[in-house]
């Protein structure tokens, strides 16, 4: 990619013509360009527009509706999200909604955006709009969303995270719990919020619904649930008589990983 050419386009307002010019960038394997020639053109973008051309930029990229197009889109608002904090969810929380998982990854990372710049602001939204909503992908996205958010580490966020996770705990959608469990809290919150993770599977281990419980065995065959062998263990093999035959098998399965590695 010639960067020179992406700058005169920029420069130009052509946002049309920059798509055009990026998807001549597309891999064999996938419908759109490297992450790494998506990324050059946000950075070049951010670097040479103010504000409102970003927000500009952003409508002209979501009318396109390609999904190169919206996966730029979804950055460059979460860039503006103060200009027009309604536009900007609203945006989102379609393209979140792909039909297309590489576009509603991208839809994740820019929603994880918002919420390191306006925590406080968008985590409600969240609540609002987006855990509740009768979409799986966008559930799901939330989940992705604080598992990049806990990274951070920030102890004022802690509480808020939990708050919508106890929720998505108990979502039955294959899509949310394949996101939730292992992932976003396994590899995520446990690695980040240690304390707090384990105070709450302590918590989650014996919940009556079925869905927590699975969740729960399911941390445990993450790379950083498996650092805790005595709690998991003492929960794994109490599940082994669990009612739910989901249940059953998510502990069977994780203990045989166990046993695997070791």
């Amino acid at each position: 990619m010639d960067v020179n050419i992406v700058k005169s386009l920029i420069g130009n307002g052509s946002f049309y013509q920059l798509i055009d010019y990026l998807e001549t960038f597309k891999r064999a394997s996938r419908i759109t360009p490297s992450s790494t020639n998506k990324q050059c053109v946000l950075n070049t973008m951010n670097s040479l527009l103010d504000d409102k051309e970003i927000m500009d930029a952003a409508d002209c990229f979501f009318s396109v509706g390609s999904p190169t197009s919206l996966e730029l889109s979804a950055h460059l608002y979460s860039k503006v999200y103060l200009l027009n904090r309604r536009k900007v969810n609203r945006k989102l929380l379609n393209i979140a909604d792909h039909e297309n998982w590489e576009v509603r990854e991208w839809a994740a990372g820019a929603c994880a955006s918002v919420l390191k710049s306006h925590f406080f602001d968008y985590i409600e939204v969240l609540e609002t709009d987006w855990v509740k909503s009768d979409s799986e992908n966008i559930r799901r996205t939330v989940a992705v969303a604080l598992k990049y958010v806990s990274k951070d580490k920030k102890k004022a966020y802690k509480d808020k995270i939990f708050k919508a996770i106890d929720v998505l705990m108990r979502d039955n959608s294959s899509y949310v719990k394949k996101n939730l469990g292992a992932f976003a809290i396994g590899d995520g919150l446990l690695k980040y919020y240690p304390e707090t993770t384990i105070k709450k599977i302590n918590e989650w281990a014996f919940s009556e619904n079925e869905q927590v419980r699975w969740n729960v065995a399911k941390i445990f065959s993450s790379a950083e649930g498996m650092k805790y062998q005595e709690m998991g263990k003492n929960i794994l093999y109490s599940y082994l008589d669990d009612e739910n035959d989901k249940v059953r098998r998510a502990a069977k399965s994780t203990l045989k990983k166990w046993e695997e590695i070791e």
